[in-house]
C-alpha cells in the first residue's frame, strides 16, 4: 500500500519555514507578506487551469441561440495536482510566519529586554510549565550548590518600581530547597528575585531567568493539573522503594518521569539508543487508546462511547505525564486519529501527522527547533513509511514475524539518525538488537505500572503488587541497557556537525533505494549502484576505524609523562611515573574527565592537585572521589568549599593545605609548590592564589600555574624564582592577563592550554599566542588538538615527543597557532625540532631575576593623567617605589603594612627603615638604600612627604633616576601642594614606580562597601542589615569601623547579623546621630528627645548630630520630586539603593515648603551649636520639633 504524501510537503515547508524565521524575527513580516502571494498565485493559477476552453464551434452554436455543454479541459492533471500542492504549501508556510510575526513582540517585551541589557535586579512572577530538574550547579565559582532548572511563563515582572504584566516563555535557574522543591508543581506560581538574559534566537525561551535564592510560593496549581502532581510525586516515591535501576527506570517507563534516572544509567540507555522508552510518545499514547478501548469492547459499549471514553483517558493521561513536545505530537495525532473514526472516515497515519505537524507549528511555531518534537515525528513517519518495506524487504532472507520485529526499530533508527548525529556524532552498533530485547518488556512495564500509578490513592496495596510486577520489566530493560553500553563498540564514531549530517543522508538515501524495489531494467541498475557505494562506503568506514586504532596504538608515546585531557574550558591535566599519577585539577564536569582517565587508563590517582575553587577546576571532582591518595590544595573560601574538603576525605583522601616550599616525591619526579605564601595577607585565595606545582624529573622539568594573572605570576616569580624549564602549562586558559617577563624567564619548550572550543572569551588570546611565540614556546590546544600528551626526549639533548588526538593545524606560527582547521587522529607524533638545553642546573643557578612588576608596561591600567599604575590600597603590590597618596591615613598605613608582610614573608631577612621627609637628615635615603654585605632586601617607608625638607626632595628625585637594586621606597604624601614636583615625576614614569590611591571614604556606600570587604577577605558572612548598622555607627571612623568588623569576625562564629552588631555596640548604634535623625524624620518627636539625651550624655557632640541630620535632609531633597527605581536613582545620585529606598519612604507626607523650611532651620541650628548660639542643647531640641512636624506650624 503507498503512503498518502500529499500534505508531506505543507508539513515541511510549515517546519523549514518555522525553524528559520524563529531565529531570524527581523525577516518574519516580509517572508509571511511573500509566502502569502505565493499562495495566492499557485491557487489562481491553479483555477485558470481548470477553466472549460471553448471551441469555435461552440461560440458558433451560442451565438445561433444553441447551447451545449462545455468540454473538458484538455487533461492536464499532473500540473493541476501541482498547483493545488503549491498553494497548500505556500499557504501553510505563511501560516506559521504570520503567527511568528504576530507572537514574536509579545515574546519579549520592551521591559524585559531593557532589564536583560542592563543587568537589572528584578522580581518576576512565573507559572510553572515543566517538572523541575535537580542541577548541582556552582554558586559564585567557589563551590557546589544545589539548583533546580525548569520551563514556565513569566506573567508578571517587578521592574524600577513597576509592576509589568507579560507573558514570557522561560527558562528558570534557581536554587533549591527542600520546601522549594515541593512548590514546584506544574501549573503553579512562583516569585523569584535576579537576573535575566535574552536566550539565543529561535530558542523556546525567550529569556533565561538567573534567580538569587530559592523561588518563593505563590498561587498552587488549577485543580485540573494539581491531581496529577500529586499523583506523580505518590508513584516517585513508591517506586524508590523498589531495589536497583528497575526501581529508578519505572516512573520514566510508565509517566515520563526520568528524575530518579542516574546520569550513569541514563548515559548507558542513550547508548543502547533505548532512551526513548523513558520518553512518553505514539506507542504509550497507543497503549493506553487500546486499552479503552478493549475494555470498551468486552463491556459492550458503543463505538462513539468507546471513542469519547478514550479522548478522556487520553486528556488525562497526558495532563499526568506532561505536555511535552513528543507528548503533544502523540497525543494530538492519537486524537484526530479517533475523531476520524468516530465520523466514520478513518484516513491513513502520514495525512494525521502531517496535519498534527501543521497544527502544531501554527499553535507554538518555536517547536520547530526541538531535538524532542523532531524525533518523535520522524519516528512516527519512519513507522508509516518504511516499516512496510524493510519488512519485505528482510522477508526474502527471514521469516516475516521476525522481519517485521526487526523493520520497527530499524525504520525508527533510519529516519531518526540524521538528527540523532546532531546531537551526538556517533552510530549505536547495537540499537536495533538491544530494541528488540528491550521491545517485549516496554508494554508491560507501562501499562502495569501506570495501572500501578493510578491505583495508588485508593488501593496502595494492589497497586503495590502491581510496581513489583512492573519492576521486573523494567529492571530487565535497564539490564539490557547496561550489557549492551558494556559491549566494544558500542558506539561507533562520526562526524559531526554538517559533514556528519551530509553523510549519514546519503547512507540513509542508499539503504531507501535498496529497500523500495523498483522494476526493471533501470530499478536493478539503481539497485546495483547504491548496493556499490554502500558497500564501498563500509570498507572506507571500516578501514578508516582500523587505520585509526592501529595508528593511535602505533604513535602514542608509552614512556609519556603529562597528559592534558581534553575536558572543555577547563583544566585537567595528568603527571606520570610510572604506575604513579598526579592530577591538577578535575575540570568543570566529570563525564569528559572520566573518559579521560579511562583512555590513559588510570584507577587511582597518587596525588590530586585543586589549584583553587573555580568551577572550571573542580566541577568535575566527581569522576575521582574515592580514587585520591592525596590532595593538595589552597584555602578554602566558603562552607562549599569546606564541604568539598570533607567528601574528599570521606573517600579516603589525606588532604594537605598547600603553599610555596612544600615539596615531595610521585615516584621518580620530584615536586614543589611554588605558590602562594603561606600566611601572605594577600593573592591567597581566588585565581591569584592559585596552587602553583612544579614537577623535575625523568627528563622533563615542568610547571603548572594554574589560574595566575601577570601580577601574581610576577609575584610568584619574585618570591621562587623558577628556572628555564621544558614544559609549561600556560595560566587561564591563554587569557590576556599574563606576565611576559615570567614566560621568558621560563623559555618553556612546549606551552599547554586547556581551553574549549567556541568558549566565548576569546581564549586564547592572539596577544598570548605572540607572547609564547616570542620566548620560542610552542603552543598545543585542547580545543583544536584534542588530548595532548608529552614524553621524554629519547636522549639527553633531544628533542621532546608530543602525541595530539587530533592533527596539529598547518598554519604559520606555531602548531597550535590560529587555524581552525579540525583533522582526524594523529597518526604519528609530532616532534618538537628545538632541543631542551643540556645544563639545566646552570640554567637554574643562572638564570636572572625577573624584572620588577612596575617596570614592564607601565601605562596599563592607568588613567590617561598618568603614565605608572594607580592602584587601590587593598591592590598593593612589589615595587621599587611606591608612592601612597591621598588623605585617608588609616588605609594607607594599612596598605604600607601589607605591602611589609608580603616582603618579610617572600624574605623573612627584609630589612625595614622608617624615614620622617620633615625632618629629614642629608644622606639618609642613599645611606639606607646603599647594599648590604647579605644582599637582604630593604624596606624603606618616608613619611610625610607632603612636610618634605628641601634636602629630601632633591635626594628623592635623584633616587628615581637610579633606584637601588633588591629595595622598596615608599612615600607617603598625605595631600597638598608641597612636594608636587616629586609626585609629578612619579606618575611620569620615571623610577618604575606605581602609586596607591588612599581617598578619603565619605559616601556610606564606599564605607559599606569596606565594611563587607572585611567580612569576605575573613570568610565571615555578614547580613545586609548588620553591614548598615555597622556604617551607621562608626560612619565618622574608619578605624573604628574596620576594629568594630575584626572584633566581630574574632568572636562570631556563625553569620554575623543585625543582632550580633546590636548585642556589641547597641548603645553606640542605639545613640548615634543618625537614630536621633531618624527618629524625628519619622514624626517620633518624643523618641528623638530621649535618644538625643541619650546621645548627649554619652558624650555624643552636638555638631554630628547635625550633620546627621543635614545628611538625611540633604538627601531627601535630591530625590523630592524625582521618580524612577531604586538602582536607576542611585546611580544617577551617587547613593546606595537602600539609601534610595530610605529617603523615598522619609519623603511620605512632606511637602516642599515644610522641606524648605527645615533646610533653613538647619542651617540656622548648625551656626548655633558652632558658637553662634548660647544654649545648642535647645537649639538641637528645636530643630527636632520642627524636623517631627514635618516642616509644618
Amino acid at each position: 500500500m503507498t503512503a498518502d504524501l500529499r500534505l508531506a510537503a505543507p508539513a515541511a515547508a510549515c517546519w523549514l519555514t518555522a525553524g528559520v524565521l524563529c531565529a531570524a524575527p527581523g525577516q518574519v513580516a516580509a517572508a509571511a507578506g511573500l509566502l502569502w502571494l505565493g499562495s495566492v498565485a499557485a491557487i489562481g493559477i491553479g483555477l485558470v487551469d481548470r477553466w472549460p476552453r471553448r471551441s469555435r464551434s461552440q461560440k458558433g452554436s451560442q451565438l445561433r441561440g444553441r447551447w451545449r455543454a462545455p468540454a473538458p479541459a484538455p487533461g492536464r492533471p499532473g500540473w493541476r495536482a501541482l498547483w493545488g500542492t503549491l498553494g497548500v504549501t505556500f499557504a501553510a508556510a505563511a501560516l506559521v510566519a504570520t503567527v511568528i510575526a504576530a507572537t514574536a513582540s509579545a515574546r519579549l517585551p520592551g521591559e524585559v529586554r531593557s532589564a536583560a541589557e542592563r543587568h537589572a535586579i528584578v522580581t518576576g512572577t512565573v507559572t510553572i510549565g515543566t517538572m523541575a530538574a535537580e542541577t548541582q550547579s556552582f554558586q559564585g565559582f567557589s563551590g557546589f550548590s544545589s539548583r533546580v532548572r525548569f520551563r514556565g511563563t513569566l506573567t508578571e515582572l517587578r521592574l524600577d518600581g513597576r509592576t509589568v504584566p507579560v507573558s514570557v516563555p522561560v527558562v528558570v535557574f534557581a536554587e533549591s530547597t527542600a520546601s522549594a522543591s515541593r512548590a514546584l508543581e506544574i501549573g503553579s506560581s512562583v516569585r523569584l528575585t535576579g537576573t535575566v538574559q535574552v536566550a539565543q534566537p529561535g530558542d523556546a525561551a525567550a529569556v533565561l531567568f538567573f534567580g538569587r535564592g530559592p523561588p518563593e510560593a505563590g498561587t498552587g496549581p488549577p485543580w485540573w493539573l494539581g491531581w496529577a502532581g500529586e499523583l506523580r510525586h505518590g508513584f516517585s516515591d513508591a517506586a524508590s522503594r523498589l531495589p536497583g535501576d528497575g526501581g529508578d527506570l519505572l516512573p520514566g517507563l510508565a509517566i515520563g518521569d526520568t528524575t530518579a534516572v542516574s546520569d550513569e544509567l541514563d548515559g548507558e540507555m542513550k547508548t543502547s539508543s533505548l532512551n526513548h522508552l523513558t520518553a512518553v510518545s505514539g506507542a504509550n499514547c497507543a497503549v493506553v487508546i487500546a486499552s479503552i478501548m478493549l475494555l470498551g469492547g468486552a463491556l459492550r459499549l458503543r463505538r462513539g462511547v468507546r471513542i469519547a471514553l478514550s479522548l478522556a483517558v487520553l486528556v488525562g493521561f497526558v495532563t499526568l505525564v506532561t505536555p511535552e513536545p513528543s507528548v503533544l505530537r502523540a497525543g494530538v495525532m492519537a486524537s484526530v486519529v479517533l475523531l476520524s473514526i468516530g465520523i466514520g472516515r478513518p484516513g491513513g497515519g502520514m495525512p494525521a501527522l502531517a496535519l498534527v505537524v501543521i497544527v502544531l507549528l501554527a499553535g507554538d511555531p518555536w517547536l520547530s527547533r526541538n531535538y524532542g518534537f523532531a524525533l518523535s515525528v520522524l519516528a512516527t513517519a519512519g513507522l508509516l513509511v518504511l516499516a512496510g518495506p524493510v519488512t519485505r524487504a528482510l522477508s526474502r532472507w527471514m521469516p516475516t514475524g521476525l522481519a517485521a520485529l526487526i523493520s520497527i526499530p530499524l525504520a525508527a533508527q533510519l529516519a531518526c539518525q540524521p538528527v540523532l548525529v546532531l546531537l551526538s556524532p556517533s552510530l549505536p552498533l547495537y540499537g536495533v538488537p538491544a530494541n528488540l530485547l528491550a521491545a517485549p518488556a516496554a508494554p508491560l512495564a507501562t501499562v502495569v505500572g501506570l495501572l500501578g500509578c493510578l491505583l495508588l490513592p485508593w488501593a496502595p496495596g494492589l497497586a503495590g503488587t502491581l510496581l513489583g510486577a512492573a519492576w521486573l520489566p523494567s529492571a530487565w530493560i535497564a539490564a539490557v541497557a547496561r550489557t549492551t553500553a558494556a559491549l566494544p563498540g558500542s558506539r561507533l564514531p562520526w562526524p559531526g556537525g554538517a559533514v556528519g549530517l551530509t553523510g549519514i543522508v546519503l547512507v540513509t538515501l542508499l539503504v531507501l533505494i535498496l529497500v523500495f524495489r523498483q522494476a526493471g531494467a533501470r530499478g536493478a541498475r539503481r539497485r546495483t549502484a547504491a548496493l556499490a557505494l554502500l558497500l564501498a562506503s563500509l570498507g572506507a568506514y571500516s578501514g578508516s576505524l582500523i587505520g585509526t586504532g592501529v595508528g593511535r596504538a602505533a604513535a602514542f608515546p608509552d614512556d609519556w609523562q603529562i597528559a592534558a585531557c581534553d575536558i572543555g574550558q577547563g583544566d585537567a591535566v595528568v603527571v606520570r611515573d610510572g604506575d604513579r599519577y598526579a592530577l591538577i585539577d578535575v575540570g568543570p564536569d566529570p563525564k569528559p574527565l572520566a573518559a579521560c582517565l579511562r583512555t590513559l587508563g588510570i584507577d587511582r590517582i597518587d596525588l590530586l592537585v585543586l589549584t583553587h575553587y573555580d568551577m572550571d577546576h573542580i566541577g568535575g571532582i566527581d569522576a575521582v572521589l574515592g580514587r585520591v591518595d592525596t590532595a593538595l590544595v589552597g584555602i578554602p573560601e566558603n562552607d562549599q568549599d569546606r564541604r568539598l574538603h570533607d567528601r574528599l576525605a570521606e573517600g579516603g583522601a589525606l588532604l594537605r593545605q598547600s603553599a610555596r616550599g612544600d615539596s615531595g616525591a610521585l615516584g621518580g619526579l620530584r615536586w614543589e609548590i611554588l605558590w602562594p605564601v603561606r600566611g601572605s595577607p594577600v593573592m591567597q585565595v581566588g585565581n591569584p592564589g592559585s596552587v602553583t606545582i612544579g614537577f623535575d624529573g625523568r627528563g622533563i622539568r615542568s610547571l603548572f600555574l594554574g589560574d595566575l594573572g601577570e601580577e601574581a605570576q610576577d609575584a610568584m616569580s619574585r618570591a621562587s624564582r623558577p628556572a628555564a624549564l621544558d614544559v609549561v602549562k600556560v595560566a587561564h586558559h591563554g587569557s590576556a592577563d599574563q606576565s611576559p617577563e615570567l614566560y621568558a624567564r621560563l623559555r618553556a619548550t612546549v606551552g599547554l592550554i586547556g581551553v574549549g572550543a567556541d568558549n566565548g572569551y576569546g581564549h586564547p588570546t592572539d596577544a598570548l599566542l605572540d607572547m609564547l611565540s616570542g620566548v620560542g614556546t610552542t603552543a598545543f590546544r585542547t580545543d583544536r588538538q584534542g588530548m595532548l600528551v608529552v614524553a621524554p626526549a629519547a636522549q639527553r639533548g633531544g628533542a621532546l615527543t608530543v602525541w595530539t588526538e587530533k592533527v596539529p593545524p598547518r598554519a604559520s606560527g606555531s602548531p597550535g597557532a590560529r587555524d581552525s582547521r579540525r583533522a582526524g587522529p594523529s597518526p604519528a607524533p609530532a616532534r618538537l625540532e628545538r632541543a631542551i638545553e643540556g645544563n639545566r642546573v646552570a640554567a637554574r643557578t643562572t638564570a636572572p631575576r625577573a624584572l620588577k612588576p612596575a617596570q614592564k608596561s607601565a601605562s596599563k591600567s592607568t588613567p590617561k593623567t598618568a603614565a605608572i599604575p594607580q592602584l587601590a590600597w587593598h591592590q598593593v603590590r612589589p615595587a621599587p617605589v611606591l608612592l601612597v597618596s591621598g588623605t585617608e591615613s588609616f588605609l594607607a598605613e594599612r596598605a604600607i603594612r601589607q605591602l611589609r608582610d608580603f616582603l618579610k614573608l617572600e624574605d623573612p631577612e627584609l630589612e625595614v627603615s622608617d624615614v620622617q621627609a620633615d625632618s629629614y637628615a642629608p644622606g639618609e635615603i642613599l645611606t639606607l638604600a646603599s647594599p648590604s654585605l647579605f644582599g637582604e632586601p630593604r624596606l624603606i617607608r618616608v613619611r610625610s612627604v607632603e612636610k618634605c625638607t628641601d634636602a629630601f626632595l632633591t635626594e628623592a628625585l635623584d633616587y628615581l633616576q637610579n633606584p637601588a637594586e633588591d629595595t622598596y621606597l615608599v612615600l607617603r604624601h598625605g595631600g597638598g601642594v608641597r612636594g608636587k614636583k616629586l609626585l609629578d615625576t612619579i606618575r611620569s614614569g620615571v623610577g618604575g614606580g606605581i602609586e596607591i590611591v588612599c581617598a578619603e571614604l565619605k559616601k556610606d556606600t564606599d564605607k559599606h562597601d569596606f565594611a563587607s570587604a572585611e567580612f569576605k577577605t575573613a570568610g565571615k558572612r555578614v547580613t545586609a542589615s548588620a553591614l548598615r548598622a555597622l556604617v551607621s555607627a562608626f560612619s565618622d571612623d574608619l578605624a573604628e569601623l574596620s576594629a568594630a568588623c575584626q572584633q566581630l569576625i574574632s568572636d562570631s562564629s556563625a553569620e554575623v547579623t543585625e543582632v550580633t552588631v546590636d548585642r556589641y555596640y547597641g548603645g553606640r548604634v542605639e545613640a548615634n546621630a543618625f537614630k536621633v535623625a531618624d527618629s524625628a524624620i519619622a514624626g517620633r518627636h518624643g523618641e528623638a528627645l530621649v535618644t538625643l539625651r541619650h546621645a548627649l550624655s554619652s558624650g555624643a557632640d552636638p555638631v554630628p548630630i547635625v550633620a546627621a541630620f543635614a545628611m538625611k535632609i540633604r538627601t531627601m531633597a535630591k530625590l523630592f520630586g524625582v521618580r524612577g527605581g531604586s538602582g536607576q536613582l542611585a546611580s544617577q545620585f551617587g547613593l546606595a539603593p537602600w539609601q534610595v529606598e530610605r529617603a523615598q519612604r522619609d519623603l511620605r507626607g512632606w511637602s516642599d515648603e515644610g522641606l524648605a523650611r527645615c533646610i533653613t532651620m538647619l542651617a540656622e541650628t548648625d551656626a548655633n551649636v558652632k558658637g553662634g548660639g548660647r544654649d545648642p542643647v535647645f537649639a538641637l531640641e528645636r530643630l527636632i520639633g520642627v524636623i517631627a512636624r514635618r516642616g509644618e506650624d
